[in-house]
């Protein structure tokens, strides 16, 4: 069980507005525009072209806030907190953080390499199942292997992403089917049919 999760009372850009230098906020917050992550560093965002950093003088002093970036890339533990290429776990599904140079070797679709790319959470729990695997129980509040078999010792995730929908179209479609009138009414004979049947038991 996780414990001391709380919720910021009108979110975090209006606390990044009310306290400027960021308070005790660390990170960054990830917006759905082209700012992409937004930090109190840097309020326009970080979205756009990676660009090449440049390399460290001697001298030069490291800034702090990179040293205590606790974002990684998934496949080589690099620290690195830019969400791109829409990379997600290949066992859960969840967005992941991969980095420029790791992406360019394609691991997500390299056969064999696919599962370096998960979630710090699947490595934890030893999850090695793929999403595209995992047959849906409980309405997708637990699931189990859907393939595999015993001799397989295999886990799968608890639950899992489907962007999109997903599994929930067919639920989505019997509900809509479900206001329209059958044209064979109460002489239907399908026991699967969506429609409604009024006169029917």
């Amino acid at each position: 069980k996780v414990e001391g999760v709380y919720q910021l009372q009108g979110g975090i850009e209006r606390y990044l507005k009310a306290f400027p230098d960021g308070g005790f906020w660390r990170g960054k917050n990830f917006v759905f525009d082209k700012r992409e992550a937004v930090s109190a560093a840097d309020k326009d965002g970080d979205g756009g072209v990676i660009k090449k950093e440049k390399k460290k003088g001697k001298g030069k002093k490291v800034d702090a806030d990179d040293d205590d970036l606790p974002a990684k890339c998934c496949v080589c533990q690099k620290k690195w907190d830019r969400y791109v290429g829409k990379k997600k776990c290949f066992t859960c599904g969840v967005p992941v953080l991969m980095c420029e140079k790791c992406m360019s070797l394609k691991p997500d679709k390299t056969p064999g390499m696919e599962l370096k790319v998960r979630c710090p959470l699947c490595v934890e729990d030893n999850i090695t199942v793929p999403a595209s695997e995992v047959e849906f129980t409980d309405n997708g509040v637990k699931n189990k292997a859907g393939q595999g078999g015993p001799e397989k010792k295999r886990k799968a995730a608890d639950s899992v992403l489907k962007w999109g929908g997903g599994h929930a179209s067919n639920k989505k479609m019997a509900r809509k089917m479900k206001r329209r009138l059958c044209q064979f009414g109460k002489e239907c004979v399908r026991k699967d049919c969506m429609f409604i049947h009024p006169g029917r038991e």
